[in-house]
């Protein structure tokens, strides 16, 4: 699986809506389609591709009575194309506890 280059650029992209809108939560074509203001074709074809490039995944979920509806979900390998701020987390506790630290033996 290649990760689309340019994050930002991807996540405004119609199939970074569409995996945005699937981190929330499992969606079915119609749902997606009237989210994204598309028609079902269009949304299909790009589940298509998300699919092909291992991002999405179908899924089989019965909504009430009656057969079975596809929804799709993000795969565990979709998680590495959202940003992470850990690093920037990890300076602030640093930052602070060097504060603190200086502040404890400069009494």
């Amino acid at each position: 699986m290649s990760l689309p280059h340019g994050n930002q650029r991807f996540f405004a992209s119609t199939r970074g809506q569409i995996i945005t809108l699937l981190r929330r939560s499992l969606r079915a074509v119609d749902e997606l389609a009237q989210a994204l203001n598309l028609t079902d074709n269009a949304v299909r074809a790009h589940l298509a591709t998300l699919e092909r490039d291992g991002f999405v995944r179908q899924r089989g979920e019965r909504r009430g009575g009656g057969k079975p509806a596809y929804v799709y979900e993000l795969t565990p390998e979709a998680d590495q194309i959202f940003p992470k701020p850990y690093s920037q987390v990890l300076l602030y506790l640093l930052y602070s506890f060097r504060v603190r630290m200086i502040c404890y033996f400069a009494v």
